[in-house]
């Protein structure tokens, strides 16, 4: 399944029909991805409609529906919508389950926390990811006097919110990022502040470390330390996934995740081709050492 940074603009829960048709699946869907698509013009939507939209499928159960819907989305070439089952969406919105374990430790004057993806939006593992984000900072904080790390080269996307919210020490209170609509319309956004995020680093020198696998939300990480003052990029290019999706409930209970906007650093530029690091680190280099070298470098 591919992955997204989820902009959290779900209605409530559909509830799984099982008498819903195809037919009302593609009428309802196909609609939402003509007016809502970041790349909506990329899609021959007469051709497509008429191809969908027939007789046929009001005899056919809903999830004859999905092969249709991919084949649009694969037309959109976002590489980033997708759609989910009505058990995936429904795990989707119950749950939020790390990709790894996170991981944060001192390196004697420095702070380093491996910062990992999180799948889904289940309320208590979206905070508690914040929490123990914003915790360990705060743990390492007195002993970090020359900077910090922020390890991204594992965090392949999910939900962006809890990621910069668990970060919000080190961004500080600004706009980090905006979401650019295909009117070109920019929708800002910062990560908020908690009681366990109350301690202002947001002018600490911070490294941070990114890679191919560096996705989605992962890039939404990326993007809000981009144009922040104080801060290098290290490692490889992103994946080039730095787009929002938006999550639209289906009829049967499943869910279109949409992309519908381009993300945006402070300074208004966008990263179609992924993130570029300022020092491009190769295979047999230690971005952390790189890393660490910097930031003692500073006087």
């Amino acid at each position: 399944m591919a992955l997204h940074a989820e902009q959290l603009t779900l209605t409530s829960a559909a509830v799984e029909k099982t008498s819903v048709s195809a037919y009302a699946m593609l009428a309802h869907a196909l609609p939402l991805i003509r007016a809502k698509a970041l790349n909506t013009g990329n899609v021959d939507w007469p051709a497509e409609e008429a191809a969908l939209l027939t007789d046929d499928q009001k005899e056919l159960p809903a999830q004859e529906a999905y092969a249709g819907l991919r084949r649009v989305l694969d037309a959109l070439a976002d590489r980033h919508s997708l759609l989910q089952t009505p058990k995936e969406a429904s795990t989707y919105r119950a749950q939020a389950v790390r990709s790894r374990p996170m991981e944060p430790r001192s390196i004697t004057d420095i702070g380093y926390i491996l910062v990992p993806g999180l799948r889904g939006i289940g309320k208590d593992d979206r905070g508690a990811f914040t929490a123990e984000l914003c915790n360990r900072i705060a743990t390492l904080a007195p002993t970090s006097t020359k900077g910090w790390i922020v390890d991204l080269r594992q965090n392949n996307g999910g939900n962006m919110w809890p990621m910069l919210n668990g970060l919000h020490s080190l961004l500080g209170d600004r706009d980090a990022g905006g979401f650019r609509d295909r009117q070109g319309k920019t929708r800002k956004w910062r990560s908020r502040a908690s009681p366990a995020c109350s301690a202002d680093l947001s002018d600490s020198r911070v490294a941070v470390l990114v890679g191919p696998r560096t996705a989605s939300s992962g890039e939404a990480v990326a993007v809000a330390f981009r144009a922040r003052p104080g801060t290098r990029f290290f490692g490889q290019p992103t994946a080039g996934l730095a787009t929002s999706n938006t999550t639209f409930p289906l009829p049967d209970g499943g869910a279109l995740l949409l992309t519908t906007a381009a993300m945006a650093d402070r300074e208004g530029t966008e990263y179609p081709k992924g993130i570029v690091p300022e020092s491009n680190v190769r295979g047999d280099q230690d971005a952390i050492e790189m890393a660490l070298d910097w930031l003692r470098s500073a006087p």
